[in-house]
């Protein structure tokens, strides 16, 4: 929309003897769809439009109409300078087609509804295994509930005391190698004296 309103404008300011839209209403709602084809008829007084539209208001409000159809015998037909009222109708004949295959499709679906009823309901998800071992420490067995905030707190303390263990022993066995490589320089320096 905003840029045909830019185009719109342009042709204001600006104006082109001739303007190529190219399905410019595909994506647009029914009313908007309308809009564009009204201001493109009211200004075709002053400039050509040629508009590549599959939009019934489109053909409806065009003045000749060329291009390429679907007769619904699966054949494509071309189309040059078509009667409005045949097109209209025929356009109408499709749109009945469309809503009679719509409502097949309907029973279709309710139809599955009605079977999807006889469907066994999948069971509900299993707790994860007490098998685990250790691999999941923070998951007690029979607990169900959700992990709350006091219980990651106290998991990460202990953790925390872990890791600093952990690093006060590396930190004594690098000490004792530093000290046992001190006495070894020191023993190699007296034997060479």
């Amino acid at each position: 929309m905003a840029a045909l309103a830019l185009i719109f404008a342009i042709q204001d300011y600006d104006p082109s003897p001739f303007y190529y839209f190219d399905e410019v209403d595909q994506n647009l709602d029914g009313y908007n769809a309308e809009r564009i084809a009204m201001m493109c008829r009211e200004r075709s007084k002053r400039a050509q439009f040629i508009m590549v539209t599959l939009r019934k208001v489109s053909l409806r409000l065009a003045d000749h109409h060329i291009g390429i159809t679907h007769g619904g015998d699966g054949c494509s037909r071309r189309i040059v300078d078509f009667d409005r009222e045949r097109a209209i109708a025929l356009g109408e004949r499709a749109l009945a087609e469309a809503e009679k295959d719509n409502e097949k499709n309907h029973s279709r679906i309710e139809e599955a509804r009605a079977a999807d009823h006889e469907m066994p309901e999948v069971p509900e998800a299993l707790p994860a295994p007490g098998s685990l071992g250790g691999l999941l420490p923070h998951m007690t067995v029979g607990d169900e509930s959700e992990p709350s905030l006091a219980a990651l707190s106290e998991r990460t303390a202990e953790m925390t005391e872990d890791i600093e263990a952990y690093q006060e022993v590396s930190q004594a066995v690098r000490e004792v190698d530093q000290q046992d490589a001190i006495e070894s320089r020191a023993e190699d320096e007296e034997e060479l004296v």
